[in-house]
């Protein structure tokens, strides 16, 4: 075993409704929001690095030609991670009769590790899937260089692992980092440049950052230069719905950058959501989302068809992966939210539980409940009142008050779905603990045993109605409300619709090729801990998910 081919586990997607899971990612969330502010790493690298500036990345301006694979979101469940990655290494593939060739550049768009950035993760999740897929080549003399930008979960403990993998000229097998900050620029052929930005979690370009870019396109670049920048989100769609500030720091980056130098940006790039979707702007350029790396698909049918008020003026969109249809067509798994996500489920059937048994000591064992008294008890008794209190607005906490569709939301108070999910949540414990505790007794001489049979069936039938109904929920909220996106959908963690990018970059023009799958392979290997062969159930050949038009240079 070569020392690049490290021992790591192969991971299942990651449970979204994990109890603990969530626990612990908003813990790194809470943290990573309050010091990213007071000790902003982008700072330390601009102080550290300054004079590594001048390489700029230019030896790519020499070729004659260049391929780069963008792809972003990668490391979630092993399975969809691999079969990228695989696709990605793989020297050719056919598009539709013109053979594409493995990237000299691979570009990583955010989001590299899932559900938090550690060094374990980092190993598990995508270093080692990784460097199996691009094996070390000792003998090769033009490997390929990767280059990535940190999405907010690469950010979650403040950039530490990030650096450490892309910063500092380690190898990921044969894939060669080169960069020593968080973000970068590359000369590329033909007077093309290509800007990965970081935005922290903010969405906020630092003042260190623009100077970087500018200061090296004022001395390499001008007016005849393409700009491609790749961002670590689609702000231009979270600017028509719920984060006009984003794309706001976008705009002004972009203008910094242009004004300055009068080129013309032709393609910007961004993952984030995982799926693929292209707009074209009213000026010719492109803005695609192709987050299809690994992480669980996010729906297409919620897109904005018309984009205005952008810096290129409106944006209309053009092509999906999948389309809405298929994309819809998913939602409806989530009738079976309970089983899918047991752990939430399991928690769920204890809330059930822990009420149950408190309502059963109230009525000290009493033979026949009305559901009057019932209800009276859920409101005189402290520790009932406080348990339904807690249903009710930790689900109108959980409440998307953002949704896609910014026409909807003068419409909709979006807190009052919430607040309803919540109410009947509650009124669906306080049912059943009615029901059951009037049920004929199979032990009437045990009074013990009359209680652990309620308890049973509060337990797994509770936590079985109520995993429903949270399915359920999410279900009506996106299909008629349109929101409620990522929740809806990370809980089905479909590994389907993968997708990356192939650019060709050529003396006349530049070609863009955006690769799909849409069943990932199922990888199988002796060896648990990484260090055997992978073996696939099935051939999968990636399908062209559009011929988009090349853009002259």
């Amino acid at each position: 075993m070569r020392k690049e081919e490290k021992k790591f586990t192969s991971k299942k997607s990651v449970d979204w409704y994990d109890p603990r899971q969530l626990v612990k990612t908003g813990i790194k969330v809470l943290i990573s929001s309050i010091f990213g502010d007071f000790n902003d790493k982008r700072e330390l690298q601009a102080a550290l690095h300054t004079n590594n500036d001048k390489k700029h990345f230019d030896h790519f301006s020499e070729e004659e030609e260049l391929w780069i694979d963008y792809v972003a979101d990668t490391g979630d469940g092993f399975d969809a991670t691999f079969t990228m990655a695989k696709l990605l290494a793989k020297p050719n593939l056919d598009a539709e009769g013109v053979m594409t060739q493995s990237g000299q550049i691979l570009i990583m768009g955010g989001d590299q590790v899932y559900p938090a950035a550690s060094r374990e993760e980092y190993n598990n999740r995508l270093k080692g899937p990784y460097a199996k897929a691009f094996r070390f080549d000792e003998e090769d003399k033009s490997p390929p260089h990767v280059f990535a930008i940190p999405g907010n979960h690469d950010w979650y403990d403040g950039l530490t692992n990030f650096l450490k993998i892309f910063g500092q000229k380690r190898n990921i097998g044969n894939l060669r980092t080169q960069q020593v900050r968080s973000y970068f620029a590359l000369k590329l052929p033909h007077n093309v440049w290509l800007l990965g930005i970081d935005v922290q979690l903010n969405s906020d370009i630092d003042y260190n950052q623009i100077k970087y870019f500018q200061e090296i396109l004022e001395a390499e670049s001008n007016a005849d230069s393409k700009l491609i920048i790749c961002t670590a989100e689609p702000s231009w769609i979270h600017h028509s719905a719920n984060k006009p500030s984003a794309y706001n720091n976008l705009k002004f980056f972009e203008k910094k950058v242009l004004e300055l130098t009068g080129s013309t940006q032709i393609l910007t790039l961004a993952g984030d959501l995982h799926h693929y979707a292209r707009y074209l702007a009213d000026d010719g350029s492109l803005k695609i989302t192709a987050g299809g790396g690994g992480a669980f698909m996010h729906p297409t049918q919620n897109l904005p068809n018309e984009i205005p008020n952008l810096r290129e003026g409106k944006v209309n969109l053009q092509k999906t992966y999948p389309s809405s249809k298929k994309s819809q067509r998913l939602l409806f798994r989530n009738f079976w939210f309970a089983i899918s996500s047991l752990k939430l489920s399991i928690m769920l059937g204890t809330v059930y539980l822990f009420t149950s048994s408190i309502l059963y000591l109230h009525f000290d064992g009493s033979a026949t409940i009305s559901l009057s008294e019932v209800l009276a008890a859920a409101v005189m008794n402290p520790f009932v009142f406080a348990i339904c209190l807690l249903f009710i607005f930790g689900c109108l906490g959980f409440s998307d008050t953002t949704p896609s569709d910014p026409k909807i939301k003068s419409k909709f108070p979006y807190w009052a779905a919430g607040f309803i999910h919540g109410v009947f949540q509650t009124l669906l414990l306080l049912l059943l603990f009615w029901k059951t505790a009037n049920l004929p007794i199979f032990f009437p001489e045990s009074t013990f045993l009359s209680w652990l049979s309620i308890q049973a069936i509060m337990f797994f039938l509770g936590g079985f109605i109520a995993g429903t109904v949270f399915g359920l929920y999410l279900m009506v909220s996106n299909f008629f409300l349109r929101n409620h996106d990522n929740e809806a959908y990370s809980s089905l963690r479909w590994t389907g619709y993968k997708n990356f990018i192939r650019i060709h970059i050529t003396k006349n023009e530049l070609k863009i090729y955006p690769f799909g799958v849409k069943d990932v392979q199922k990888w199988k290997s002796k060896k648990k801990d990484g260090t055997g062969e992978f073996v696939p159930d099935r051939e999968i050949k990636p399908e062209l998910i559009e011929n988009i038009d090349s853009i002259k240079l």
